[in-house]
């Protein structure tokens, strides 16, 4: 359990912790906080924010593999 949490929490060469995706996570879940405790029936919005955060988490991926495995 402890090593998944790990491999969740670090960046591309598993060793450093990334600060990005922590971010992302706690961001995540306060979403989905606010969304359930307000009972808010704009799902188009909540959807396009969870959409962004996985979009912003997908470049910072890629972006830090890219600079992991220079060529």
């Amino acid at each position: 359990m402890v090593k998944y949490l790990t491999d969740i929490f670090t960046s591309a060469d598993n060793k450093t912790f990334s600060m990005s995706k922590t971010l992302v996570f706690i961001s995540g879940l306060a979403m989905v906080g606010e969304f359930i405790y307000k009972g808010s029936v704009e799902y188009q919005n909540f959807a396009v924010g969870i959409a962004a955060i996985v979009a912003s988490l997908a470049i910072k991926s890629y972006t830090d593999q890219k600079n992991a495995d220079p060529q």
